[in-house]
């Protein structure tokens, strides 16, 4: 599982470097492309792999429509396709020299076959989800990758005595600051193993943006802590944490019951 989990993070870290590059080299000559469509869409990446180049479509207006189409199927809008081409004839980019527009051809060429193989990957991962219990309760919570790196990382929560040492195994701890300017704060002590937090990190972002309840709550303790918002997002990582201690012992996972949804006043007024 942790081989997996590297390999799986590996393609993810490579999908993001060249994720990065053909966004610079957008800016350069097709800047009004990443506006229109996302810069990870597979329509865009096809279009680049295929022509590498605004002149390259505006060359073949019908063909490359009809990529687009193919692409997108349902999922492209007409008039998303349509200003894409539109941006190609009027694009304020500079021209591509051939080595330019080989770049970005295998750039693109380089994204699609990442996300294959991510996509490989992850049903693999996926498939053990259906195989283990456990995986599957903590799935409910944070998610089958997150799940699966803190089991392989940390192993089943059933194996701490509390969630306050579950809590400490992942380095979410408070202690106080002794030295410099933190003197006297409490800080998370960060001893655990990084990889965990940080995909703890990531699902605490996805459970404040699809989560009404989450998001208030992030607001509201934002504006107690003078507009600190990372304060807040540590704050519902420890929260997850204790959740996912819980489920692991067989509770059903209600996110409404970490939070004091009385005293939250934006939900109260709605």
């Amino acid at each position: 599982m942790k081989a997996e989990l590297k390999l799986l993070e590996m393609y993810q870290e490579r999908s993001q470097r060249s994720l990065n590059r053909l966004e610079a080299l957008l800016a350069r000559h097709w800047p009004e492309a990443p506006h229109i469509l996302s810069l990870d869409s597979v329509t865009l990446l096809q279009t680049l792999a295929h022509y590498g180049s605004p002149a390259a479509v505006r060359a073949a207006p019908e063909e490359a429509l009809q990529l687009m189409c193919r692409t997108g199927r349902s999922g492209l809008k007409p008039e998303t396709s349509a200003q894409l081409l539109a941006s190609a004839e009027t694009t304020i980019g500079r021209a591509c020299e051939d080595a330019e527009r080989y770049l970005l051809q295998t750039l693109a060429e380089d994204l699609l076959a990442q996300r294959l193989a991510i996509r490989e990957l992850e049903r693999r991962l996926e498939a053990r989800l259906a195989d283990d219990e456990m995986l599957s309760r903590l799935h409910t919570v944070v998610g089958r990758v997150t799940a699966l790196m803190l089991l392989a990382e940390l192993g089943s929560p059933q194996d701490y005595p509390s969630a306050a040492h579950y809590l400490k195994a992942l380095g979410l701890n408070l202690k106080e600051r002794s030295s410099g300017k933190h003197k006297g704060q409490l800080k998370i002590t960060k001893r655990g193993p990084s990889i965990a937090r940080r995909y703890l990190y990531w699902a605490a972002l996805r459970w404040l943006k699809h989560n009404r309840v989450v998001k208030h709550w992030a607001e509201a303790k934002a504006q107690r802590d003078g507009g600190s918002k990372s304060k807040a997002i540590t704050a519902i990582m420890r929260k997850l944490v204790r959740a996912l201690w819980h489920v692991g012992r067989g509770a059903i996972f209600d996110p409404n019951r970490l939070f004091n949804v009385a005293a939250l006043p934006a939900l109260k007024a709605a």
